[in-house]
């Protein structure tokens, strides 16, 4: 779908485990006239499709892993869907589902990918990805190098700095997010004990004063209303951090993944890049070992040295073949290594720009919902006493 505009809506399905996913492409005519006519297209109109699709939200985890492991190059800018689970909140599901599919298809190589993406989009059968081989993430180069390479060496200290500045920094986010789900994970690991014993407290208030209607079986009842309000505020509070804090902090620490993954791919396509241009240097050598040998049995030679020059013409039609091949193999490895070092360059700050954003909103919603349950406590103390 070579020069296709991808559109993408995300709603939600009939249940609240499924998305309704609708998608349009229109492919632009690639007639070299993308200048002309009356809408710019050309001389032919475009050729617009659209599509209709209802996927679980474990295909839509099988799509995100997918394009992980088979495109690990294009998925730095990769926006992670909800980890869905029993208590995920519908709506902040359609939220960040539209999110990844929108980074999806934002990216030509991705959306292009007929064989493995584009059906998880288009086809109304169940998505299930075809068999693949994963991406090779292990680079000759150390683990905490990002060292860019001698061929560009008019800037190579500036990228060495700022791709090692990158990679701290996602570590370090990475870090900090783990422990804050942690301490919320132990935080609400107390909220339902605490309210476990809460219940248990109410109930057998409420057995005791069940049949009693002296002043104190009055007081008691008062008090286990009071109890099973608190109950209730404390599952609620639980409950919204599992339903949607966590998920959306880790959400965050799936797309940091992504991002390392994205710079340990950009080291593995420097060391493509490099091997592919050692090898246009050996064949290049090579054709002109031969090419000299060319020259020197041409000089007059009749019989077996003409037939020997013959012989040698023919090895260097080969050695031409192989140098051409050689060349259109190191062109598209250094296209690869710098569309994957120029979008890491250009997308960095926007990236991490929106991360900042939504992380400060997902704290902010924690702690407004915190505030809002403290007060429900305070409401409820109130009309006990």
């Amino acid at each position: 779908m070579k020069n296709a505009r991808w559109t993408v809506r995300v709603s939600l399905g009939r249940g609240v485990n499924t998305l309704h996913i609708e998608t349009a492409v229109v492919n632009l005519p690639d007639n070299g006239t993308d200048t002309e006519g009356r809408f710019g297209y050309g001389e032919r109109d475009p050729d617009t499709r659209s599509y209709s699709a209802t996927r679980s939200h474990a295909e839509t985890d099988a799509l995100f892993d997918l394009v992980r492991e088979k495109h690990p190059l294009f998925c730095f800018c990769l926006s992670a869907p909800l980890k869905h689970g029993a208590a995920t909140d519908p709506s902040a599901a359609v939220r960040y589902a539209q999110a990844f599919l929108s980074s999806v298809l934002a990216v030509p190589a991705l959306a292009n990918d007929s064989d493995h993406i584009a059906p998880f989009f288009t086809s109304v059968f169940r998505y299930i990805p075809d068999p693949f081989q994963p991406a090779s993430l292990q680079s000759r180069r150390s683990v905490s190098s990002s060292a860019f390479s001698l061929v560009f060496s008019k800037k190579r200290d500036d990228v060495d700095h700022f791709f090692d500045q990158a990679k701290a920094h996602i570590l370090a986010v990475y870090a900090v997010l783990k422990d804050i789900v942690k301490d919320l994970d132990a935080m609400a690991g107390v909220q339902i004990e605490y309210g476990t014993g809460i219940y248990a407290t109410e109930t057998r208030l409420s057995e005791y004063a069940a049949e009693e209607l002296d002043s104190i079986a009055i007081q008691l009842r008062k008090l286990g209303k009071f109890l099973h309000t608190l109950e209730s505020i404390t599952h609620a509070q639980s409950h919204y951090h599992i339903a949607n804090t966590r998920q959306r902090l880790h959400s965050h620490t799936r797309s940091l993944k992504c991002m390392k993954v994205a710079l340990d791919a950009r080291l593995v396509a420097l060391d493509e890049y490099e091997d592919a241009c050692k090898v246009t240097q050996r064949r290049t050598q090579q054709l002109e070992r031969v090419s000299g040998s060319v020259t020197g049995g041409a000089v007059g030679l009749m019989g077996a040295a003409a037939a020997s020059s013959i012989s040698i013409g023919r090895a260097a039609d080969i050695g031409i073949q192989d140098l051409q091949q050689a060349k259109r193999i190191e062109f598209d490895a250094k296209e690869r290594l710098v569309y994957a070092t120029s979008t890491i360059k250009e997308s960095y700050g926007k990236v991490r720009g929106s991360q900042g954003d939504d992380l400060q909103e997902i704290l902010n919603d924690y702690v407004a919902n915190q505030i809002k349950c403290h007060t429900e406590v305070l409401e409820a103390i109130e009309a006990w006493v």
